[in-house]
């Protein structure tokens, strides 16, 4: 069994190779169809924002088991590594401006870091928005292989439309062994 030392220095330079092959992806993307990927989508999403209801700013995400914030594609841009312990990140949707449109996906590039396949799971919480809640979700399970690749998490889900969504809204990504190294919101042409 390899020592954490030797997994992350795994884990580093797969990151690194990843970058160097997804700048081209990113830009190969743009003329096909899907948004520009924005780097610093999971800053966005886990920076400071203000919660109305507590009338001041809140973080964006939180973490919860055996996840810990790491480098992402690049060694300034955020990412998140899901030990063997498992654990979660909990993301505010109102730090996920897709979540107010209708219909809403969200794609994550991450890949197993363990020896073997893992699983990815998504739930969403609308949060107190009573009436003006979206349909509810059922949560998913998504495989997450050795190689590091796209995949959606939420296709065409229903989002608040006009409503800001409530502070306590939130995106749970559950995982063990497993590397986010981003998020994008897909173009609705794709």
């Amino acid at each position: 069994m390899a020592d954490s030392g030797s997994r992350h220095a795994v884990t580093r330079a797969r990151t690194a190779a990843l970058s160097v092959g997804l700048g081209v992806t990113a830009l190969a993307a743009t003329g096909c169809g899907v948004e520009k990927m924005q780097p610093g989508f999971l800053e966005t999403a886990c920076g400071m924002q203000y919660d109305y209801y507590a009338s001041q700013p809140q973080p964006g995400c939180t973490l919860s088991g055996d996840v810990q914030q790491v480098s992402g594609l690049t060694a300034s841009d955020l990412g998140f590594h899901f030990g063997p312990g498992g654990g979660s990140i909990f993301f505010r949707l109102t730090g996920i401006l897709a979540s107010q449109t209708t219909p809403w996906s969200l794609e994550a590039l991450a890949a197993a870091s363990g020896d073997a396949p893992s699983q990815m799971k998504r739930a969403i919480a609308w949060g107190t928005c009573g009436i003006y809640c979206p349909t509810a979700v059922p949560e998913g399970t998504y495989d997450v292989d050795a190689e590091a690749k796209w995949q959606y998490l939420a296709q065409d889900l229903p989002g608040y439309g006009s409503e800001t969504p409530p502070s306590d809204g939130v995106l749970r990504l559950t995982a063990a062994d497993v590397d986010l190294y981003e998020l994008r919101v897909p173009s609705p042409l794709e």
